[in-house]
């Protein structure tokens, strides 16, 4: 059944082709007016297409039209009062879950905003929110998509955020420890110097009698050589 539906697309959209094909040659009409009809009929669409939501009612919801606030004013709203009351005391990705079969997403989403106008359902947790938007100065949320110890990015599958806003967390951290918001963690390594020492002389002993067995090869081959 399946295969049948793709071959009558195929035909339909060949002899669309042929068609358009014979009405060039016979000239009819010629490419250009094919062209501005074409636009037209763009345009067209562009009218008819629904405006985007602009109402705060809306947030998060696909035709949502995204404007992220100033980064004074997302600093001021992880300290406010409603964001207890949306997200708690929990991370921002804690109670977020996308519209897919299984506990993770197989794929990551590109991204949810097109042209400014979110495009998709159950947008990531930071496309979502008008005042959510990552900055190496906004350390607070930067450590809530970063591992504790080490501070690198989460997996995104965990944390729910489309390959953007994964680019741009990834980005804002390297900024954030190379400007001194974030601390940079190395791993410790003590050297045992008595460890070290000793194998380099056990080390230059064997060098030594390897030359020396070498050495006496050496003559005794150029003694038998003489004789």
């Amino acid at each position: 059944m399946l295969s049948r539906r793709i071959f009558s697309a195929i035909g339909s959209f060949s002899s669309s082709i042929l068609s358009t094909r014979t009405v060039l040659l016979n000239g009819v009409i010629s490419r250009a007016e094919l062209c501005l009809s074409c636009h037209l009929l763009d345009a067209e669409k562009e009218k008819k297409a629904r405006p985007p939501l602009t109402d705060r009612e809306f947030e998060g919801k696909p035709g949502y039209l995204v404007v992220k606030a100033p980064l004074e004013k997302c600093i001021e709203y992880l300290k406010s009062e409603s964001y207890k009351a949306v997200y708690g005391d929990d991370p921002v990705w804690k109670n977020y879950r996308r519209n897919v079969v299984g506990t993770y997403a197989i794929r990551l989403r590109t991204t949810c905003i097109r042209k400014g106008i979110i495009s998709t359902g159950s947008a990531c947790p930071i496309c979502r929110d008008d005042y959510l938007k990552f900055d190496y100065r906004h350390t607070e949320l930067l450590k809530q998509f970063a591992a504790p110890e080490t501070l690198q990015a989460m997996n995104p599958k965990i944390t729910g955020l489309c390959e953007k806003q994964y680019k741009n967390l990834q980005i804002e951290l390297m900024k954030a420890k190379d400007r001194g918001t974030l601390e940079k963690y190395y791993v410790p390594r003590v050297y045992n110097m008595k460890y070290y020492k000793g194998a380099a002389k056990q080390q230059s002993l064997l060098l030594q009698q390897e030359q020396a067995e070498l050495d006496k090869n050496t003559s005794d081959v150029y003694v038998q050589s003489k004789t």
